[in-house]
């Protein structure tokens, strides 16, 4: 009877540790995505700060238009003095009636800062009123006298001033709604941003949802793992004790070989005698 060979262990434990090997690769790419989102979340906080940054510089260029509209204000103010301390003159020819329109309405303060991938910048809904009536032009001359002419003289330096100041409402305009555009974009921004964060959380709670599976699977291997040692040691223990018997049946085996050879020679001298008992018989 042959030996038995003990290192032919059961090999069980391989489709198992294959399932190891496999959830390990799982989970260094799950770790890599989290890496990269996190990448991307960093990106996202820095795009935040420098929208922040552009929020907080466009804040300052509309203090400082709000400041250039007061003085503008004050200057139509003190225009609309000159114009009646000319129309109180008693030789008056035609009285300028109609000054400029006051600015009575500036930007609306930029109150609301944006809440965190939440909230986008307010719409400035209300800018400038444009200026559309200047002062009327000195057509009739009455008095050609020397107060006259003076007159005449700052009638025509104010409509220069009063188109001077025109021209600076309608580059005012024109920032305005070139602000407008950039919040209009920058909205858009936001809501991009907000998509693409709400995205990302929920991506995140299937990682996190994944990475609970994977463990109650790693759990559930080691347990397996755990049945499957206490197995082999208990293969290794019958193993061992199927050698014992082994070895002691071949210690048998080979005691009934010596036995039967003592025997087969007992039969030989039997024989001997009795062939000899016969001849002398």
């Amino acid at each position: 009877m042959p030996d038995l060979d003990v290192s032919k262990l059961p090999i069980w434990h391989t489709g198992i540790s294959y399932c190891f090997r496999h959830a390990h690769v799982q989970s260094q790419e799950l770790n890599t995505i989290h890496r990269d989102f996190n990448t991307i979340h960093r990106d996202l906080n820095t795009i935040h700060r420098d929208l922040k940054t552009i929020h907080r510089d466009l804040n300052t260029i509309h203090r400082d238009l709000k400041t250039i509209h007061r003085d503008l204000n004050t200057i139509h103010r003190d225009l609309n003095t000159i114009h009646r301390d000319l129309n109180t003159t008693p030789q008056g020819t035609q009285h300028y009636t109609q000054g400029p329109q006051h600015y009575t309405q500036g930007y609306p303060p930029y109150i609301q800062r944006p809440q965190h991938y939440t909230e986008g910048p307010q719409h400035f809904i209300q800018g400038p009123q444009n200026y559309t009536q200047g002062p009327q032009h000195y057509t009739s001359l009455v008095l050609p006298n020397t107060i006259h002419s003076n007159r005449k003289a700052i009638y025509s330096d104010l409509n220069t001033i009063y188109r001077d100041l025109n021209n600076i409402h309608r580059d005012l305009d024109t920032i305005h709604r070139d602000h407008k555009a950039i919040y209009s974009d920058l909205n858009t921004i936001y809501r991009d941003l907000n998509i693409i964060h709400r995205d990302l959380n929920t991506i995140h709670r299937d990682l996190n949802t994944i990475y609970r599976d994977l463990n109650t699977i790693h759990r559930n291997l080691k347990a397996i793992y755990r049945d499957l040692n206490t197995i082999h040691r208990d293969h290794k223990a019958i193993y061992r004790d199927l050698n014992t018997i082994h070895r002691d049946l071949n210690a048998i085996y080979r005691d009934l070989n010596t036995i039967h050879r003592d025997l087969n020679t007992i039969h030989r001298d039997l024989n001997t005698i009795y062939r000899g008992h016969y001849i002398i018989s």
